[in-house]
């Protein structure tokens, strides 16, 4: 995965728990100058759209949200 306003950052999603339908990922191997490891979790709403938050390693409260739409 890449993120940063210049996609200046870089980690692995491996699967750490949620169901099959939502799952939670965490982010790891993170490199990059002000880039942290954290978790992503993702909640579907409906067929073709989910809805994603990240919250940052040690923190609770949410860094990023954002949702997903598959076009095809």
């Amino acid at each position: 995965m890449r993120w940063g306003a210049d996609l200046h950052c870089s980690g692995r999603l491996t699967r750490s728990g949620g169901t099959d339908d939502a799952p939670v990922l965490t982010l790891g191997q993170v490199r990059g100058d002000a880039c942290y490891p954290g978790r992503v979790s993702i909640t579907p709403q409906g067929d073709r759209t989910a809805t994603f938050e990240v919250t940052r390693a040690g923190e609770g409260g949410i860094r990023y949200s954002g949702s997903l739409t598959r076009t095809e």
